[in-house]
């Protein structure tokens, strides 16, 4: 029996001293120094140490100052009690340079710090505070203050007295500026109360906010203004400002200066100049710049500036262009200009260098002529300059092509579909220059960038001739949209109807690439490599087609295509995670009848598309070589890779195997940034449809206009049209706010995320990670920035404030751009009397708003009043006064959000318009109640001859405890509508709320450990049943004897 005991007490002291040494490291944390700057702004200077913001933003200071009290007690019931004399003080310190450069600096561009200060006397036993005086202090930077009265206070009443006066002060030390609080104070008693009665008198300042000078709208706007200045440049060599010809006219040889060069070079030292002295400060804090698009028809080049990832501003800078006589006197094949796109450079994959045609030779057999043929491998442009008083001109395929300002362009792409890659007229164009009604130059060229096409068929595929097989007609059903008219759910538009496989294109993460293969050139931002951008390891890699066949396959071609292929190689991969097992062996595709080995194989498919420049010799396409083929040898390869699985539950898309959901660097096409780069371009340029489905675009088509997109955007000939941008615009959102009380960092980044999460789905339903991330102000991720400033809340700091940026990421489908996230942590925030706008729900109004104009009763102002102002606080009401229904007798938790055991009633109070919250329309650009243009945007809206939208948004503001996110609805005008809107619309009921979540295991005070306390219970537990069950069997066998 002792020694069961002892085994007790053993296991209990274990017990206890885990217990006791877990809620030990769950409270006791290491001290952090606190630094006094809120998040906010602490995110608003660079990372980089002593890199001054060149903005100079607003800055808010969370920290209060405190004299120390002074405080009086009574010793006994009627006594009078004690008096206390107190002379105390209290100092804030502002570090200057960590805003400017120094403190002259920070006095030139900032203007002033306010604060609050408050002198209170208080009657601590009954909670009565009286003889509160409050002030808002804005003390001039350009002066000191000494120390300065503030409040005098003289008073008593039956039970104590107080007599005190508080100072400020504001000097300046080195770059420190020290603000001082000071308090001399009698307090002391009358008598009359009982024992340990308190009575306090203090001084506190706190809400320190310093307000900039800076103007940085009018600043940007100088900037442009300096951008857009008119450059005039003096060319000998080209009539088109992106013009690379270097034909000097007196020596009609290649060393002249290239109109791209030079103008480049102009347009650079303009975009520095343009940021005036300040350039070097914008320049060290993070802002870059690039010429993202030259327009050579309008002559005008756009300068884009980014800063930490995200468009700081732009300009477009207009050419003006002078050429040379000397140029226009030159022989016209001097003035035609080809324009061959970019390839890869087989020696470094991450560079791209001039496509260099083919030269095919052929003796027309009727004629005798000798035709020639140039074979291109990338889209191309053609410029051909024609004198003021020259009868010449450009055609392709005998019409005209466009002109501007005396130069004729024309752009070759390859047309072809997927369903074929022979070559067909579809990518063959004859270009003529014709001078005074003549032909004088003609040539053939074909642009040869769809790839030849080697495709893959299950060989037991027919799902159209044996329909009476089982397994026969199973394929049959799988590739049937409908069946008897109905809608066929079992239906896979992912399954080629031709071949069986299931297809599915891909981004494969490869570094270093084995294989030439085209690489984005722009970093996920948008931004081209080189330079001050920096190369990053997501954008290598290539786009593959991935093949599932659930049996051995045969391979479909035409001989046409095969020509155009160096070799085929195949080799076994894990599928895991792409390691090749085994070695290459090269595939003869018209040799071997079928291929049935079970597991994943990389087929590499080398093309004939590189020509050495130096075949060419002296020659070009304008003096070619006569009687002479220019032939292509291997060069980039294009991929595919395909799945041999007979189980049945393996037939399936080839990102949706078990296997290729363990490997991470296998993507769908559009989703890794490349992709999402390739199809705004596609976008752009009239390519693909908003619509349009990309995970059906055929593989031929994306490396097609990979290449397109490549040589674009190095040439700087990428455009972006916005109108044809389906995606939500972040940017009409911005800013969002929300509130919440959390003290622990864990716990807040949590809710934080949560909180973002929610409301992005009502944006575009748009996920985290994968269309947009979460970032500080100055792009720091939010997984790393440190929160113990932000959750220090006390009842002596009752708010600390946090702005983050929601950034949408390059392949987002859903969102663009970014919008900024306030977040307050607010001690008096309550859980259980919040809604969130994003749950909100309006209905869209539709109708012709003309007609609504002309019904008795209705105008401007009733518009504004039911459809905007009325509508939307009858809304919101219904919703508050439904989740009250919720609050009563609900669990009552403490300021830990512990819940005590006792039920309470709680209520939300009605909204109010401008402090909780404010309505915007015309994107996210007027508040209804404060824009003096409100009125005339909806009268403009009502009496619109056209259709449309009247976007409006319902946004938290700032402060408030009570509701968080936003939400929005549409007010759609259709003059060619007969229906007529009703005078008001009926608010929106919600749906049943849920009752209020209780968090047991939020910031209690064993936090996640509290199953510790069950463990000692459940220990002795144990030992008493163990002792107790022995006890039985020794009394058993005691019986028995």
């Amino acid at each position: 029996m002792k020694k069961i005991f002892n085994q007790l007490f053993l296991v209990l002291l274990t017990l206890m001293s885990f217990f006791i040494g877990a809620g030990f490291s769950k409270t006791s944390k290491p001290t952090i120094e606190k630094n006094n700057v809120s998040l906010q702004n602490r995110f608003a200077q660079s990372e980089s140490a002593r890199v001054v913001n060149p903005m100079y933003p607003n800055i808010e200071l969370n920290t209060e100052v405190r004299t120390s009290k002074a405080q009086a007690m009574t010793s006994g019931c009627g006594t009078n009690g004690d008096t206390t004399h107190n002379t105390t003080q209290s100092s804030i310190t502002i570090d200057t340079t960590k805003y400017a450069k120094n403190i002259d600096d920070f006095k030139n561009q900032y203007k002033d710090i306010s604060f609050d200060l408050t002198h209170s006397h208080t009657d601590d036993k009954l909670g009565f505070k009286f003889r509160t005086h409050p002030d808002l202090i804005t003390l001039d930077l350009s002066k000191n203050y000494n120390k300065t009265k503030f409040y005098k206070d003289d008073g008593a009443n039956a039970r104590d007295r107080s007599n005190s006066v508080s100072y400020y002060s504001m000097n300046t030390s080195d770059n420190d500026i020290e603000i001082t609080i000071y308090m001399e104070a009698n307090v002391w008693k009358n008598g009359g109360s009982c024992a340990y009665y308190e009575t306090i008198a203090f001084t506190k300042a706190n809400n320190f906010k310093i307000s900039s000078k800076y103007n940085l709208d009018k600043f940007k706007q100088q900037v442009i203004n300096n951008g857009q200045k008119t450059i005039t440049y003096h060319s000998r060599t080209g009539s088109t400002i992106d013009s690379e010809s270097t034909i000097d006219p007196a020596t009609l040889k290649p060393t002249g200066k290239a109109n791209k060069t030079e103008i480049d070079k102009l347009l650079r030292i303009r975009a520095e100049e343009s940021f005036g002295s300040q350039w070097t400060a914008y320049k060290d804090y993070g802002v870059t710049y690039q010429l993202v698009a030259w327009d050579s028809i309008k002559n005008e080049v756009t300068t884009v500036y980014m800063l930490h990832n995200q468009e700081f501003l732009r300009y477009t800078t207009k050419i003006k262009l002078i050429v040379d006589q000397d140029f226009w006197d030159m022989n016209f094949l001097k003035r035609l200009e080809i324009k061959p796109g970019k390839v890869v450079d087989l020696t470094n994959p991450a560079k791209t260098v001039e496509d260099v045609p083919e030269l095919i030779q052929k003796k027309n057999e009727e004629t005798g002529a000798n035709e020639q043929t140039f074979i291109y491998h990338n889209a191309m442009t053609i410029n051909f300059a024609s004198g003021n008083n020259r009868n010449e001109k450009l055609l392709v395929n005998g019409k005209d092509t466009e002109v501007w300002q005396n130069v004729f362009t024309a752009t070759l792409t390859d047309g072809r579909s997927t369903t074929d890659s022979i070559m067909d007229d579809k990518n063959t164009y004859v270009i003529t220059v014709e001078v005074d009604g003549k032909e004088e130059f003609k040539r053939t060229i074909k642009i040869n960038s769809l790839n030849p096409n080697v495709d893959f068929k299950w060989m037991g595929w027919d799902p159209q001739n044996t329909p009476g097989d089982k397994n026969k007609y199973d394929q049959w059903v799988l590739t049937q949209p409908f069946i008897g008219g109905v809608k066929n759910e079992l239906y896979d538009p992912y399954i080629n109807p031709k071949t069986g496989t299931r297809t599915q294109s891909i981004f494969v993460n490869e570094k270093p690439l084995k294989e030439p293969f085209l690489i984005d050139p722009k970093d996920r931002y948008g931004q081209i490599i080189g330079g001050e951008i920096a190369d990053g390891d997501y954008r290598w890699g290539y786009f593959a087609e991935a093949y599932v066949v659930n049996k051995g396959i045969l391979y479909e071609f035409k001989k046409e295509q095969l020509e155009q292929l160096a070799k085929i190689e195949r080799v076994e991969i894990n599928p895991e995670n792409f390691q090749e097992i085994g070695h290459r062996e090269t595939v003869d595709v018209k040799k071997e009848l079928q291929f049935s080995n079970p597991g994943t194989w990389h087929y590499i498919f080398y093309l004939k598309d590189n020509v050495n420049k130096t075949s060419w010799g002296e020659n070009s396409i304008q003096n070619p070589p006569n009687g002479k083929d220019i032939l292509a040898t291997q060069g980039s390869a294009i991929h595919k890779i395909i799945t041999l699985d007979s189980a049945k539950e393996n037939y399936r898309r080839f990102l949706d195997l078990e296997a290729s959901q363990k490997n991470s660097k296998v993507h769908e096409w559009f989703t890794v940034p490349s992709g999402g780069h390739l199809r705004t371009f596609m976008l752009s340029n009239n390519l693909i449809t908003p619509t349009e489905k990309l995970e059906l675009i055929k593989y031929e088509e994306i490396v097609k206009y990979w290449r397109q997109y490549v040589s674009a955007a190095i040439n700087g000939h990428m455009t972006y049209d916005p109108e044809k941008d389906d995606r939500a615009n972040l940017e009409n959102w911005s800013p969002i706010y929300f509130p919440m009380r959390k003290k622990e960092e864990l716990a807040a980044r949590e809710y934080i995320i949560q909180k973002i999460k929610l409301q992005m789905l009502g944006i575009g339903t748009s996920i985290y990670q994968k269309d947009y991330t979460i970032e500080s102000m100055n792009g720091t991720p939010f997984e790393k920035m440190d929160l113990s400033q932000f959750v220090s809340i006390s009842e002596k700091n009752p708010v600390e404030k946090l702005d983050l940026k929601v950034v949408s990421t390059p392949e987002s489908l859903n969102i663009v751009n970014s919008l900024t996230v306030g977040i307050n942590n607010d001690i008096s925030f309550d859980e259980d009397l919040y809604v969130d706008l994003s749950t909100v729900k309006f209905k869209n109004h539709e109708g012709n708003w003309g007609k609504w104009l002309q019904q008795e009763g209705n105008s401007n102002e009733s518009f504004y009043k039911n459809y905007l102002l009325d509508y939307v606080s009858e809304t919101l009401d219904l919703y508050r006064k439904a989740k009250n229904e919720t609050l009563i007798q609900i669990p009552e938790k403490d300021e830990n959000g512990n819940v005590t055991g006792n039920l309470v009633d709680k209520v939300i109070p009605e909204y109010q318009y401008g402090k909780d919250y404010a309505i915007f329309i015309n994107g996210n650009k007027l508040d209804i109640e404060q824009e003096l243009s409100t009125k005339e945007y909806i009268n403009d809206f009502l009496n619109a001859k056209k259709f449309e939208t009247m976007w409006v948004r319902v946004k938290a503001i700032r402060g408030t405890v009570l509701l968080g996110g936003g939400t929005d609805y549409k007010i759609i005008n259709d003059p060619k509508s007969s229906h007529i809107p009703d005078p008001k619309p009926t608010p929106e009921k919600p749906d049943k709320p849920e009752p209020p979540i209780i968090d047991d295991k939020s910031n209690k005070g064993f936090g996640g450990f509290w199953w510790l306390l069950i463990l000692p219970i459940v220990a002795i537990g144990t030992i008493f049943t163990i002792m107790f069950v022995k006890r039985r069997k020794k009394m058993k066998k005691f019986k028995l004897k």
